[in-house]
């Protein structure tokens, strides 16, 4: 129970981090909606994910109809890691097929796709093969990871990233 708290203050932190980052001020937690504070965490997940080739941008791609297809649209041209994001607001059917690293399924069943980062929030998404499912709880976002799933698309995920995690498959 003190690892889960340790964990949920730690996520909880770097989702106000990145939400206050994101909305430009500092009143920004009590002005930001679950999606910003959900995409503050996509944003970190993404930071601390290594695939399989190097490129200068990160094509995260949304449906367009997806609840948190807004949000999400706030961290393109934002570096991390892999490089900057560039986010695309695809039609559903297109997620898979347009050239994406990043692809935010949102509440759809994942598919598995080389090299791609597949994240989701429907229930039991990493249990599904989604390589991270969002969790809300309450005002927090907090994932589960499965790290089968990134193995078998050859993308590597920080230990430090696990760590956080509220469950590790």
């Amino acid at each position: 129970m003190h690892r889960l708290r340790k964990i949920t203050t730690k996520i909880a932190l770097m989702a106000t981090v990145m939400g206050c980052a994101m909305i430009g001020s500092g009143t920004a937690h009590a002005q930001a909606n679950p999606n910003q504070l959900a995409a503050a965490v996509v944003f970190n997940i993404v930071r601390f994910v290594t695939f399989p080739t190097r490129s200068t941008t990160l094509p995260l791609c949304v449906a367009k109809t997806d609840p948190m297809a807004a949000s999400l649209a706030q961290l393109h041209g934002r570096a991390s890691g892999s490089g900057t994001v560039e986010v695309r607001l695809v039609d559903t059917s297109a997620l898979y097929s347009s050239g994406c690293r990043v692809v935010y399924a949102g509440s759809t069943a994942p598919r598995i796709q080389a090299g791609v980062l597949v994240i989701g929030d429907s229930a039991n998404f990493v249990d599904n093969g989604g390589t991270v499912g969002l969790e809300r709880i309450g005002r927090q976002t907090l994932f589960a990871v499965n790290s089968r799933s990134a193995r078998n698309v050859n993308i590597t995920i920080s230990s430090q990233l696990m760590r956080l995690a509220t469950r590790v498959l």
